[in-house]
C-alpha cells in the first residue's frame, strides 16, 4: 500500500499544477538550482510580475573602495567602464548614483579676484559621466573622500509568464550577491533545490509545477 501511495504522489507532482500541489519553502524565494547531466548552475527567482525584467536586478561580482580628490569646486573624477553598476560613498557626502547624467567634464577655473568658479554648480552628490570617468560633487571645496565600486553585470531577462525568473550562472554573471525588492540574497547561503520548478502552459494560462522533495 505504501508503494502505491508513493506512486500516485510522485505522478501528482509531474501532473499537477502549483495550485494542487503545497509549494514547499525553497521555492518561495530565490533559490539555486545546478543541472546534474550539462553542470549548469541557475538562480531562480519567484513570485515576480509575468513577463517584464526585475527591476534593478544585478549580479554584483565585487566591489572595491577608491580615494577621490576633489578640486577647489568640489569635483572630483573616477574612472568608470561599463562593468561598473553601482557607486556609494563610503565616507563624505551621499553619491546620487540613480541619478546620473552624461554631459561635459566640469571645469574649476580660478578668476581674477581668486574664487574658484565651476561652469557646473550641481547639489553635492550629483553625477556626470564624461569619458570613461565619473565626476562627483563631493564639497564645494577641496577635499577628499572614499567611494565604494560595485562591479557586475545587470539582469534584463524577464520572468517567464509563471512569474519567475531562471538566470544562468556564467563567468561574467557570478550571481555572488543580488539584490531583489530592497532584500540582498547571496548565492552561498541562498537554498538549493535537487531539482527545478517548471513553467507549462495549458490553454491560455501557464502554471508552476513543483517537485514534492526538492
Amino acid at each position: 500500500m505504501n508503494k502505491v501511495i508513493a506512486a500516485i504522489l510522485s505522478i501528482a507532482a509531474i501532473a499537477l499544477p502549483q495550485a494542487a500541489i503545497a509549494q514547499t519553502a525553497p521555492f518561495n524565494s530565490p533559490h539555486k538550482w545546478t543541472n546534474s547531466a550539462t553542470g549548469k548552475n541557475y538562480v531562480f527567482i519567484p513570485s515576480q510580475t509575468p513577463l517584464v525584467p526585475i527591476p534593478g536586478l544585478v549580479s554584483l561580482d565585487e566591489s572595491g573602495e577608491e580615494s577621490v580628490i576633489m578640486n577647489d569646486c568640489g569635483w572630483g573624477g573616477i574612472s568608470v567602464g561599463s562593468n561598473i553598476i553601482s557607486l556609494v560613498a563610503y565616507t563624505g557626502a551621499a553619491i546620487n548614483w540613480s541619478g546620473r547624467s552624461r554631459g561635459a567634464t566640469p571645469t574649476c577655473i580660478q578668476d581674477s579676484s581668486g574664487n574658484w568658479i565651476t561652469n557646473n554648480n550641481a547639489p553635492i552628490g550629483t553625477v556626470i559621466l564624461a569619458t570613461g570617468r565619473a565626476w562627483i560633487r563631493g564639497s564645494t571645496g577641496w577635499g577628499s573622500f572614499v567611494v565604494t565600486k560595485g562591479f557586475g553585470k545587470s539582469v534584463t531577462s524577464k520572468s517567464n509568464a509563471c512569474g519567475f525568473l531562471r538566470v544562468a550562472i556564467t563567468p561574467t554573471r557570478s550571481m555572488n550577491s543580488f539584490n531583489v525588492g530592497g532584500t540582498s540574497y547571496t548565492l552561498a547561503t541562498i537554498p538549493a533545490v535537487v531539482a527545478p520548478m517548471i513553467c507549462r502552459k495549458t490553454g491560455a494560462s501557464s502554471a508552476i509545477y513543483t517537485p514534492l522533495n526538492p
